[in-house]
């Protein structure tokens, strides 16, 4: 027997269905997105296992898998034209391993991670665009994470309007951004090399800067 499930929000519809202990809906936001997620019954809770996110042109944004509420194994991810992106490897929530060396920015040019202002003028392009998976690719550690989780979220996670927010200085700054990118000052440290490469300035006269670090060469 199938039970229907409508839940309503002020940001999301669900509706879904039951086989046996597995449960499956889709959510639509506020947005337009959407995604398909699967849970399973376990010890009376319910358990996200599964999720396919497409974007509000019915383009595929991701798929991937769950593991006790974590990502865990293979996750996809595609652009708004369907172009794929690139592959993450989870293991209990910690990124395992991520195709990143060299990757599309909406079909437009290949970023050469080793070259500090390819890699500036790529982070500029994805924040400019409020790109959030590019930015994760193009970061690490903590970073890395947090746009992940705010990719996630959405305008939900608690730092994602003031990402864009005008009150924010980077935000303004890149708005203004005129695709011109100054050369890169490097500095080296024991294991972590460090570059700062100029984009602009602002009104207040304040020079506007990408930083960026390499670790283990």
């Amino acid at each position: 027997m199938k039970h229907t499930l409508l839940i309503i929000t002020a940001l999301m519809l669900i509706v879904g269905f039951s086989d046996a202990q597995t449960y499956k809906g889709m959510r639509f936001n506020d947005d337009g997105s959407k995604s398909f997620e699967t849970y399973k019954e376990s010890k009376g809770k319910l358990e996200l296992v599964k999720k396919v996110s497409w974007y509000s042109n019915g383009q595929k944004e991701s798929e991937g898998t769950f593991k006790d509420g974590l990502k865990d194994k293979k996750w996809t991810y595609w652009d708004e034209n369907g172009q794929k992106r690139y592959e993450e490897t989870w293991k209990g929530g910690k990124l395992a391993s991520q195709e990143k060396e060299s990757i599309d920015y909406r079909n437009e040019l290949k970023v050469d991670r080793t070259d500090a202002k390819s890699t500036a003028g790529a982070i500029l392009r994805a924040y400019q665009a409020k790109d959030l998976r590019t930015l994760a690719t193009l970061s690490h550690g903590r970073n890395h994470d947090m746009f992940i989780e705010m990719a996630d979220a959405g305008k939900s996670h608690s730092r994602y309007n003031s990402m864009w927010s005008n009150r924010s200085w980077r935000w303004v700054g890149v708005q203004t951004w005129n695709g011109q990118i100054g050369e890169a000052r490097y500095r080296q440290g024991r294991s972590i090399i460090r570059s700062s490469i100029e984009f602009g300035e602002l009104d207040s006269g304040s020079i506007l800067v990408v930083k960026l670090e390499w670790e283990d060469g």
